[in-house]
């Protein structure tokens, strides 16, 4: 395969919504983005559209994933 997609290692994307702008069918998962200082890093997208539009939502960055439930 030539082409490397999107959100790899070997071709990080500048940001999730990036990934799912170029591939519609896109999964929430891990993906490889390039922060500003030039690092690659693997981060969770969440990919899922909100409130069922068919037009914006999804391509989000997961910045922190807190548990309420723990005491």
């Amino acid at each position: 395969d030539l082409i490397t997609q999107r959100g790899s290692f070997l071709n990080p994307a500048d940001s999730c919504n990036q990934i799912l702008f170029e591939n519609p069918g896109t999964t929430s998962g891990y993906y490889w983005l390039l922060s500003p200082t030039g690092r690659v890093v693997n981060v969770f997208c969440d990919m899922e559209r909100v409130c069922g539009c068919d037009e914006g939502g999804g391509g989000w960055t997961r910045v922190a994933d807190i548990n309420m439930t723990r005491p």
